[in-house]
């Protein structure tokens, strides 16, 4: 197995950004920006002023009020964001040509793995931020590339 080079992925990144900046600037704006635009547009909005006047416990009730509205929404984008996030790892890891359908087809064949990668990292990444931070920094990094070589293992 070969050791993975941080540096020279970025190069990657960078060269694969440069040949097709027009197609993944599309992509990211469907996928990634237009879905967290949306779930703003629809957080409620609350006054900072009327609310520090209130005792801490009806502040928190607030914010858990308003978390719970917006949970349906922000799941979803989470899901449209995962979605986008495969679709361009595919187009830019793909050894072939590919189209873009054909990238969304395998972001949406993606989305239960990626949930799942997601949370196992998440879970193993808290639990090393208990330890210490260091633990919790390196399993972060560590998991950083676990989507893409899922992405790239569909292939």
């Amino acid at each position: 197995m070969q050791k993975f080079d941080l540096s020279a992925a970025w190069e990657d990144v960078k060269r694969l950004l440069g040949a097709h900046p027009s197609l993944v600037w599309a992509v990211a704006g469907v996928f990634l920006f237009l879905p967290q635009l949306l779930v703003s547009l629809v957080t409620p909005a609350q006054d900072p002023a009327a609310t520090s006047a209130l005792p801490v416990e009806q502040q928190l009730a607030l914010m858990q009020d308003g978390l719970w509205q917006i949970l349906p929404y922000a799941l979803i984008a989470g899901i449209i964001s995962s979605v986008g996030n495969a679709a361009i790892l595919r187009l830019w890891l793909s050894r072939t040509e590919i189209s873009v359908s054909d990238a969304i087809k395998t972001g949406l064949g993606l989305v239960i793995t990626i949930f799942f990668i997601q949370l196992l990292s998440g879970v193993g990444a808290f639990f090393g931020f208990l330890l210490l931070i260091i633990p919790g920094i390196y399993l972060s990094i560590r998991w950083m590339v676990a989507t893409a070589y899922a992405v790239d293992m569909n292939e």
